[in-house]
């Protein structure tokens, strides 16, 4: 033991001498920046801390092909753990940076060398085929690619407000009270590693966000792959394309609407999915537990995505004729995960429960598109055609392997019209599910040319359609940075609409201040529209609601104007979801503050829908 200890801190000492020597050549000899420089001399340092410890400290005889993989995972645990004690130590607890390194120093080498010795380099390891390593470098190779493709593209409005809004959080404000949201508090949960990430990293919180949903894509893509190569009835090759369908199902249907709540459900809820059509719920108690409980973070985002689990365990009883799935570890693992969520949420954010909610069951109902929107935008052709393979698969005998993909697309399609809103990211589950379904349908029809074809068109559907809705683009964000950078150096900016587009991604793309409580006046339309349809004198307790909401947003909105001090506004002249002519001038005037604060700020210009003021 002493001798490895001896030859471990051998290693350690010139490879660190290493990092440090080629960081400082690439900086000096390409001129790149200082983190592409790091990292070059971090990737050096790994090559050689891997050989050197493979050949001298441990003296390894396993295969490399599967100590790398494990001595790279090994590499970036360190710098995680390295990172995250720095932040504890000077950040959380105020203590020096140097008592950070110093703690760094003993616990990074100690882990690093226990994990080596009894994990990376142990003796008697199972001989590994190569081709069973090209899904986890597949898996590897998109999320990259992924990262890649997005990097600096603007970010839907929706996930940029939870980057600003989890930013605001971290910094003091308090959730559900400074921050008015509808949505329960897991997805800023989520959020909160994006922004150490790109604090981390020094990258935009965009980028961080990107950057973390390619991880967890990998993630998602070698679990899958781990539970086809479990599943004898298909070849290598027939693997290899269902993973390729996994991997599309996660990236093509969030092309728009990259980091939202159902993008997010879809990749932790990915193995769960593959582990009930793979092994239709068999595996070990251990498996079946890991992939619902990973599966319960994104099913925990929005109380409308358990259905899944439901839809796949009644599926799964009729199959097996048998209850027994209704109370599966599984099914536990959800439900405890679940339970303790709701109870930490009621706990930690009481003003969720006993503010918002209330107010959200009166008027947040108006915050959608027109009937005829929410139908057209789900795209009925698609789930249509996955019906029409199923039954084909049921008639050719393949029932059993329809049944359970085909449970998945109809539970995303309930998920979709039980919120009955319209908005386009919605339907991201039935698309993603059905390209997962479709696939696995192709490849159980083996020769069966007319399953293989309606399975095989409508994957082309799926896809096709998806892509047509290009990346995510705001014109709006577009528009008024150039009056924002010729108007405001240093912007604070507050924006008076029913929607989020006007608003974000626009802070992040100025690096401004958001200076209101609200991300957009949701309470506004419901109020407003309340009101005006409402026969007040046959229910004057309801009226009498709809106003106490509307003077209490009045109010709250006035409170951030005056308290926060924006140099830039934005008024939206034609609110979204407002069946009626509304100024949000004349609503705010009846609070005689605005008014007086309004004498500051001068309208710097106007168009069609939106006026734009500046301190004078």
């Amino acid at each position: 033991m002493i001798a490895q200890l001896t030859r471990f801190a051998s290693v350690g000492l010139f490879a660190t001498l290493l990092h440090v020597l080629v960081a400082m050549l690439v900086r000096n000899l390409l001129s790149l920046d200082v983190q592409a420089s790091n990292f070059a001399g971090f990737l050096a340092a790994v090559s050689v801390s891997y050989f050197g410890h493979a050949e001298m400290t441990f003296k390894a005889t396993g295969s490399h092909q599967q100590q790398m993989v494990r001595f790279g995972l090994l590499a970036v645990l360190g710098l995680l753990l390295s990172s995250g004690i720095t932040y504890v130590i000077c950040e959380v607890m105020d203590t020096s940076f140097v008592v950070a390194m110093a703690i760094v120093a003993v616990v990074v080498p100690s882990v690093t060398f226990l994990v080596s010795k009894y994990w990376v380099f142990a003796g008697d390891q199972s001989k590994v085929v190569y081709k069973d390593w090209i899904g986890v470098l597949f898996a590897i190779a998109f999320a990259g690619l992924y990262f890649a493709v997005y990097k600096d593209r603007p970010i839907n409005h929706d996930t940029a407000w939870y980057l600003v809004a989890t930013r605001n959080w971290l910094s003091g404000a308090q959730l559900y009270v400074d921050i008015v949201e509808v949505n329960p508090p897991l997805n800023f949960y989520l959020t909160v590693p994006v922004v150490f990430l790109a604090e981390w990293l020094s990258m935009s919180e965009t980028n961080a966000q990107y950057l973390t949903l390619s991880i967890l894509m990998a993630f998602s893509l070698v679990w899958v792959w781990n539970l086809l190569q479990q599943y004898s009835e298909l070849d290598w090759g027939r693997q290899f394309l269902m993973l390729i369908a996994a991997a599309v199902a996660m990236a093509v249907p969030a092309v728009s609407s990259s980091g939202q709540r159902e993008h997010l459900m879809v990749i932790f809820t990915m193995p769960y999915l593959f582990g009930h059509i793979v092994m239709q719920g068999a595996g070990t108690g251990k498996e079946s537990v890991g992939r619902a409980a990973f599966a319960a973070i994104g099913i925990c985002i929005k109380p409308h995505f358990v259905l899944i689990p439901i839809a796949l365990t009644i599926t799964e009883m009729f199959l097996k004729r048998s209850l027994k799935p209704g109370v599966s570890a599984s099914n536990v693992t959800l439900f405890a995960i679940g339970g303790v969520y709701l109870v930490a949420a009621a706990t930690l954010h009481p003003e969720y429960f006993t503010e918002i909610l209330p107010i959200a069951t009166s008027v947040y109902g108006a915050y959608r598109f027109n009937d005829a929107t929410v139908i057209r935008l789900v795209v009925p052709a698609i789930p249509l055609l996955f019906l029409a393979a199923s039954v084909l698969a049921v008639l050719y005998g393949r029932g059993r392997m329809a049944a359970l993909p085909f449970a998945a697309v109809l539970a995303g399609c309930v998920i979709y019209f039980v919120q009955w809103t319209g908005f386009g990211y919605q339907a991201v589950p039935i698309h993603a599910f059905a390209i997962v379904g479709f696939m696995w349908l192709i490849l159980q029809a083996r020769l069966n040319w007319l399953l293989a074809s309606v399975s095989a068109l409508g994957l082309v559907a799926c896809v096709s359609l998806a892509f047509q809705k290009g990346f995510y683009r705001n014109d709006l964000t577009e528009s008024f940075l150039s009056i924002l950078s010729a108007e405001t150096p240093e912007p604070r900016i507050m924006v008076f609409s029913s929607s989020l587009a006007p608003s974000f991604p626009l802070v992040l793309e100025a690096d401004a201040v958001w200076t209101s409580r609200y991300p957009a006046l949701w309470l506004v339309p419901g109020a407003a529209n309340g009101l005006r349809v409402e026969n007040c004198e046959a229910n004057s307790e309801r009226c009498a609601k709809l106003n106490k909401i509307q003077s209490r947003t009045r109010t709250e909105i006035v409170d951030d104007f005056v308290g926060n001090s924006p140099n830039f506004l934005v008024f939206d002249n034609t609110p979204p979801f407002v069946f009626q002519p509304f100024n949000f001038i004349e609503f705010l005037e009846k609070d005689q503050r605005f008014t007086e604060a309004m004498n500051r700020y001068v309208v710097i210009e106007q168009d069609s829908r939106f006026t734009f003021w500046g301190l004078r």
